[in-house]
């Protein structure tokens, strides 16, 4: 029976595709489960001062679509640019690419640093904060925020090394200086009783160092060294960057944006239920990293076909990463389903909002394996350059289903919040049906 299982697998797959899908999602997998596990410590951490705190920490996290996220999409011009040349076999052009890099991450880090200003200081009203927590709100996030650039650099210099193929780096670095966040969380909120600041500068030391170790790393690394004349101005590169990397930017400030009315809407409901979202949204994270992973490896495999005009490995490619994806999440949809409100019992003492979390958790959980499906398309897509597709069909679903949908569902039908996280099922369902409809159509029917 075993074996006959086995072969059945194995008529589904091509083992070669499968291995390297795995071989470059499964760093990338570890990578962001022990950022997700540091999000959980934080929550933890935060969450024993009291509901305050968690708030306070909680909003600032929201924040970061506007800030944060759009420097990661920035960054998939870089990765896509350089996948798409280790294609190619353009050696040269991969030293060319990764000391334009330099440039293109302190440019968009010095912009998204001004940007944070902005945001922070309209935050508050916009998400109805509690005035009594404003200052405290201010305190966490301008320390926390005060190292942006140094995120920025290390956004882009990890996409310089998965670029080329190397997960396994970042995954280092990210993982070691996730580990530095919480020792120092340690260290500032309780020994030395900083509350939430001390949260704060717990990330914006860890966030500084990561980026001067990623750049440190990538400088070592024989496919991606940085050579003194490739840093000089060159336009051409320059262009490819922005070229792939804005559209990606863009979809992930439409996104943010999207979220932050989202959120703000959910911001009108009881204190019970914002808590339990927030709460809940954490939970949730912790479910869908094998499809992040996955996502991470075959963005730089499609860019590697692509580049190199494989189209029948770049379809055979994004088959069994879809397959795989959608088998995983469907175990990791089940798991979601029957443990999640036992998860959310440690991040609270309320019994109401593990209540609530219980149940939205338990609608999200069947949305799963489509949220993964969605992703893996759009992997694909942004791995080939073409962004300007994802960021239309994304922010078109976001603004729909998340900004339209829930404020009929909030200020005509007054529902709760499991209406509105039925939403964000629409959304991500919607999502993945269009992503493969321009796969289908217009890339991989000749192929």
């Amino acid at each position: 029976m075993p074996s006959s299982f086995y072969r059945a697998i194995c008529t589904i797959f091509d083992d070669t595709q499968i291995i390297k899908i795995i071989k470059l999602a499964f760093p990338a997998l570890v990578e962001f489960f022990l950022q997700s596990v540091v999000q959980y410590v934080d929550l933890f951490m935060v969450g024993k001062l009291g509901v305050n705190a968690t708030a306070v920490v909680g909003l600032g996290s929201q924040v970061q679509f506007l800030v944060k996220f759009p420097i990661v999409g920035m960054s998939i011009g870089v990765l896509s640019s350089i996948a798409m040349a280790k294609g190619r076999g353009e050696e040269e052009k991969i030293w060319l690419m990764s000391g334009q890099a330099l440039r293109f991450s302190m440019i968009v880090g010095i912009f998204f640093w001004l940007l944070s200003f902005v945001v922070g200081i309209v935050s508050p009203s916009v998400f109805h904060l509690d005035p009594e927590l404003v200052n405290d709100f201010y305190f966490y996030y301008f320390i926390s925020y005060s190292t942006t650039i140094f995120f920025s650099v290390s956004s882009v210099y990890g996409s310089v090394l998965k670029g080329v193929g190397d997960m396994t780096t970042p995954m280092v670095i990210n993982g070691a200086v996730n580990i530095l966040n919480i020792i120092l969380n340690s260290v500032f909120i309780y020994k030395l009783s900083w509350g939430v600041k001390g949260a704060a500068a717990g990330t914006a030391i860890s966030v500084a160092a990561g980026g001067v170790w990623m750049l440190l790393a990538t400088m070592r690394n024989s496919e991606t060294k940085i050579r003194k004349k490739d840093i000089r101005k060159n336009s051409q590169v320059q262009g490819q960057f922005y070229k792939i990397g804005l559209p990606a930017g863009f979809a992930y400030v439409s996104s943010g944006v999207g979220r932050t009315i989202f959120t703000s809407l959910i911001s009108n409901l009881d204190p019970i239920s914002v808590v339990a979202h927030y709460i809940s949204m954490t939970v949730e994270s912790i479910f869908y990293i094998p499809a992040v992973g996955i996502q991470r490896g075959v963005a730089t495999l499609s860019g590697f076909y692509y580049g190199g005009s494989r189209k029948r490995e770049l379809k055979r490619m994004l088959i069994d990463g879809s397959i795989l994806t959608f088998l995983i999440m469907t175990v990791m949809g089940v798991s979601l389903y029957a443990f999640g409100g036992d998860i959310a019992a440690y991040f609270t003492d309320s019994s109401d909002v593990v209540k609530v979390s219980n149940d939205v958790l338990k609608i999200i959980s069947f949305s799963e394996p489509i949220f993964g499906i969605s992703i893996i398309f759009q992997a694909v897509l942004e791995g080939m350059g073409t962004t300007k597709e994802t960021f239309l069909l994304s922010s078109f679903t976001m603004w729909l289903c998340r900004v339209a949908i829930c404020s009929f569902v909030v200020y005509i039908l007054h529902g709760d919040l499991k209406m509105i996280w039925y939403c964000m099922i629409a959304d991500n369902v919607l999502r993945a049906i269009l992503m493969y409809e321009r796969l289908k159509f217009k890339y991989l029917k000749s192929t």
